[in-house]
């Protein structure tokens, strides 16, 4: 379960009136002065310095000259009705242009949920967690680089911690796809009831194990705009399959022979078997693969799934009882109607790029909407990582993302958005 409203928007930036004499106004916008958007704060908490602008307005959309566009703001009279603000205003063709001045009673929190003026209305989009415990940033801070990028971009960023994870409640072991993708529309629904929001054009952002969950989400909304997918599991494989794959791949990294990962392969599969059964069903075949694999080389215990007897059907926190080990999620990508981005790493270790990207763009590419892009990167690692061999040995090595990736994805969106 998420934590409120408050907690959960991420003030790490605040937000800076534009280092001009002018004051832009555009559609849809209620401010009467340029402001740069960054990070996950009310459009309302401008500083103070704007109160020096004064002279000249550009008129976005109207054919004027510069002076018809001049308007000088101290011969107006200052409106003090609502607190914490006061404001000078003129109407010109048609439209109420503002001057608002911040006083010290200003409280940020206070306008965002009461909707005075002062707003932007941004494209939004929603950043969603991979596998395991992980806060509001994400592993190694990959969901907060992301979020400061859009957010740099006029594109607000939401970020949230995940179950039972910083400020938030409950457990994110034993949660599902569905639980997951429940708390996704949460957000998307909490974004909608914002004034500084677009509702029209909020997306989803998420990698690896979101892949899954960004596919369960948009059978529960029509309403998300976009959807941006990075190395995610779920554009072609069931976690089963994905699981082997990521299995095969870290051992022969790490120097095991075909034989080795054939054996440790099969013996998931039979496990897989007992997992789909459930309780009570006959592990002899599980059991027999474990134990020779085992004996035969003492180094595959580390990579042998459980014996039958050694599986705790009460205990719903372990992934394989957790999650739908054979959910596909290509049907519902076939369904989803808006523009989506997919980006891969050349050299993931986790998702079997060359073998999912064509199924997923194939149920891309049958959809009436054809706007869709995907994108791998050369030398990348799964989290899309300059890296050598893709295995996670290496990650405490690894220093930067590939050249291009955050350009990418900002980019993409601000094709397809009113980004302001």
């Amino acid at each position: 379960m998420l934590s409120n409203e408050k907690d959960l928007f991420s003030r790490v930036l605040s937000f800076h009136a534009a280092h001009n004499n002018s004051m832009d106004v555009r559609a849809k916008q209620r401010l009467s002065f340029h402001v740069v958007f960054l990070p996950l704060t009310c459009v309302a908490a401008v500083s103070p310095h704007v109160n020096s602008v004064v002279g000249r307005l550009l008129l976005c959309g109207h054919k004027t000259n510069m002076d018809e566009a001049k308007i000088n703001f101290t011969e107006l009279s200052w409106d003090e009705s609502n607190v914490g603000t006061r404001s000078k205003a003129i109407v010109r063709n048609g439209r109420k242009l503002r001057l608002v001045e911040f006083t010290s009673e200003f409280v940020e929190y206070d306008w965002c949920i009461k909707g005075h003026i002062g707003y932007v209305w941004h494209p939004a989009v929603i950043l969603l967690h991979g596998s395991g415990a992980q806060d509001r940033n994400g592993y190694i801070s990959l969901m907060r680089f992301a979020a400061d990028n859009f957010a740099r971009h006029g594109i607000a960023a939401f970020i949230y911690d995940k179950r039972g994870v910083g400020a938030s409640t409950g457990n994110w072991a034993t949660a599902g796809f569905d639980d997951m993708a429940q708390d996704a529309i949460a957000a998307l629904k909490m974004l909608q009831s914002r004034r500084d929001i677009n509702p029209k054009q909020i997306g989803m952002w998420g990698s690896s194990q979101a892949g899954w969950v960004m596919a369960k989400a948009t059978s529960l909304s029509n309403d998300i705009a976009f959807i941006i997918a990075v190395s995610i599991g779920g554009s072609g494989y069931t976690v089963a399959q994905q699981n082997n794959y990521n299995i095969a791949t870290e051992m022969r990294v790490g120097g095991f022979s075909q034989d080795d990962i054939n054996q440790v392969i099969t013996s998931y599969n039979l496990f897989y078997d007992v997992i789909r059964a459930g309780a009570g069903e006959d592990g002899t075949k599980l059991d027999a693969a474990v134990r020779q694999a085992a004996q035969q080389n003492a180094k595959l215990k580390d990579w042998l799934p459980p014996l039958s007897s050694e599986i705790d059907w009460k205990k719903r926190d372990q992934w394989y009882l957790a999650l739908d080990i054979d959910f596909n999620p290509v049907p519902l990508w076939e369904k989803y109607d808006g523009p989506v981005l997919g980006i891969f790493g050349e050299l993931d270790t986790s998702t079997p790029v060359r073998q999912v990207v064509p199924i997923f763009e194939k149920a891309l590419a049958s959809r009436k909407n054809k706007d869709y892009t995907i994108k791998i990167f050369p030398k990348a690692h799964h989290i899309i990582l300059e890296a050598e061999t893709g295995s996670d040995e290496e990650l405490p090595r690894l220093k930067r993302y590939v050249p291009g990736y955050h350009d990418i994805m900002s980019n993409w969106i601000l094709k397809r958005v009113n980004a302001k």
